[in-house]
């Protein structure tokens, strides 16, 4: 087999694992995987201990595909902003939209669709208590590179805060969570800045 023969090979392979990959969004399906590893990884540890016992509730991912709130799993929780979505939620395996913490979302790069372009990063309004008990930003971004390098996507983009549709539509308080939630955590998880197109960037494995 010749040279060009392989990498048309191994690109088809990758093809078609990443398209099955998404597939799993269309069917509101859980994200099984050892979550814990994630939310011990992540967890602050205060010095009262006083997250351990919300950290031992049953947690789990949900992934959807779709925007806004058209979604039997994620209903009224988050106002989805990209075309697939994982949400973290605090009761395991129930449509329970009072359950929903927080999600990430992106789009496909449409031209090799080897590329994921994330465009939300957001935490439920109300559940700040819980959601202060651990890095929840990074560890959504971590899901989501995890996730992405297992399925053959090459790169994963994170946009500025600044470049986000709601940005400049509330106040500096705002601006100051959001700015948090892309720029900060894209940076503390390792990712580069490409001056070209004004966002953040991991090359993966």
């Amino acid at each position: 087999m010749t040279v060009a023969l392989k990498k048309l090979k191994k690109w088809f392979i990758n093809y078609r694992k990443r398209s099955n990959a998404l597939k799993q969004f269309s069917n509101n399906s859980c994200y099984d995987i050892d979550l814990k590893l994630y939310l011990d990884k992540f967890f602050k540890f205060f010095p009262s201990n006083e997250g351990d016992n919300e950290l031992k509730q049953d947690f789990s991912l949900i992934m959807s595909s779709g925007t806004g709130y058209n979604d039997a799993w994620l209903g009224n929780g988050p106002y989805r902003d990209a075309s697939y979505t994982i949400a973290l939620y605090k009761s395991k395996h129930k449509k329970n939209v009072s359950g929903y913490l927080c999600c990430i979302g992106f789009d496909v790069q449409k031209v090799t669709k080897s590329e994921i372009v994330v465009k939300q990063i957001q935490g439920s309004f109300g559940k700040e208590g819980l959601l202060r008990l651990f890095k929840w930003e990074r560890m959504m971004l971590k899901v989501l590179t995890d996730w992405a390098s297992q399925n053959g996507f090459k790169k994963i983009w994170v946009i500025m805060a600044k470049n986000s549709f709601y940005y400049n539509r509330y106040g500096e308080d705002r601006k100051k969570r959001m700015y948090m939630h892309y720029d900060i955590t894209a940076r503390r998880s390792g990712f580069s800045f490409d001056e070209t197109n004004k966002q953040y960037f991991k090359v993966l494995d």
